[in-house]
């Protein structure tokens, strides 16, 4: 039986401790081996291997102690202070080193092929079709959605150039094939929980008109399907009671409640809790569905 590095005491007093400095700590008692992670800190390290190109397994592990498991900051830690010591991949082949760090002369090329208006610093409506069709995925493809935080957009249809060529940097990307390349990384997203409602809540100031403090329905109705058209069962039922109502926008706290609704409540309903603080439009969607389930009944 192995003997603990620490005496209960001192367990106590690195408990107090910052996370980062905890990490640090453990790490050096011979942790930050795989085999000594949860499953989902496991699935992390491999999304972080994956998007970086990395391959040290130790150095991956510490990036993401270093974030608190946060797999984004991690990644944009990686990229924006290089590989970590240590790593596998140092002096390595030039491509490698291409993979850590791209060639921002070869992105803003490419930024600059899908510009369409030379008075305006952006791929505008226009060139945002063009480039979905050079990645061959369909605009309303959630992975284009994924593309958009991952590059901190700020406007639906619209990269800055700050925003494409700092997101393609990001992520390790230099051309269209290394994006393609990354969607099944980008997709995983969707199966992260915390990553998810990152990607979630980010959605609502994307989607919604910038000079506007809510989102329109018909927006909110078309990415409510996008995001959440798996995973929540009574989303057809929401669906029909907001186009039924006299709601026309959707407010950034029902937006986001959505979620935490979604992701609680029972398909029967049964487990509503009438005293939740829930705001008043899912209040009266539960009433509204009750009602629906008691005519269907009939």
């Amino acid at each position: 039986r192995r003997k603990s590095v620490f005496p209960p005491r001192e367990l106590v007093h690195i408990a107090l401790l910052p996370r980062q400095i905890q990490a640090t700590i453990f790490s050096s008692g011979g942790g930050g081996t795989m085999n000594k992670l949860r499953k989902s800190e496991k699935e992390k390290v491999k999304q972080f291997l994956s998007f970086t190109g990395c391959t040290n397994e130790k150095a991956a592990i510490k990036k993401l102690q270093a974030a608190e498991w946060r797999l984004d900051m991690a990644v944009d830690t990686f990229f924006s202070e290089g590989a970590p010591s240590g790593d596998s991949t140092s002096g390595a082949s030039s491509s490698s080193s291409k993979k850590r760090s791209p060639d921002r002369g070869k992105l803003s090329a490419l930024f600059e092929s899908f510009r369409e208006d030379p008075r305006e610093d952006i791929i505008g409506p226009v060139g945002m079709e063009k480039f979905c069709e050079a990645l061959g995925v369909d605009p309303s493809d959630v992975v284009m959605l994924i593309i958009a935080w991952r590059f901190k957009a700020e406007t639906m249809c619209v990269f800055q150039r700050g925003e494409f060529c700092d997101g393609m940097a990001r992520i390790g990307c230099e051309s269209l094939a290394d994006l393609q390349g990354k969607f099944s990384s980008l997709r995983a997203v969707m199966g992260d929980p915390q990553h998810f409602k990152d990607l979630y809540q980010y959605t609502f100031g994307f989607g919604k008109d910038p000079s506007q403090k809510s989102m329109a329905l018909d927006t909110a109705l078309a990415l409510w399907q996008l995001l959440l058209g798996d995973r929540f069962e009574l989303l057809p039922l929401w669906t029909e009671y907001l186009q039924q109502s006299k709601l026309k926008v959707i407010s950034k706290d029902t937006w986001n409640l959505l979620l935490d609704f979604s992701r609680s409540i029972a398909p029967d309903l049964s487990n509503y809790d009438e005293d939740g603080a829930w705001p008043t439009s899912i209040d009266e969607f539960v009433a509204f569905a009750k009602a629906h389930k008691d005519q269907m009944q009939e």
